[in-house]
């Protein structure tokens, strides 16, 4: 079905069906690649990693007020 379209095409949709696109195009990216299951181990990489950074870098974390502030935005 979208193979038919070309950015021309794409453009001209009504906004709903703009938003309808890029919602599935949004959820497929979502599950395929943010949604993949993570081991037990490569979340405690994660972490530790995470950890670390905020061990050599503290200067670099940011309240959570700051991020709130920023959500509002």
């Amino acid at each position: 079905m979208l193979m038919s379209y070309n950015k021309e095409n794409l453009l001209s949709l009504p906004v709903k069906e703009k938003l309808e696109l890029v919602t599935a195009l949004w959820e497929s990216i979502d599950n395929d690649t943010l949604g993949r299951d993570l081991s037990n181990y490569e979340i405690e990489q994660e972490i530790a990693n995470r950890i670390n950074k905020i061990i050599k870098n503290p200067e670099t974390l940011i309240s959570w007020e700051e991020v709130k502030n920023k959500m509002r935005v």
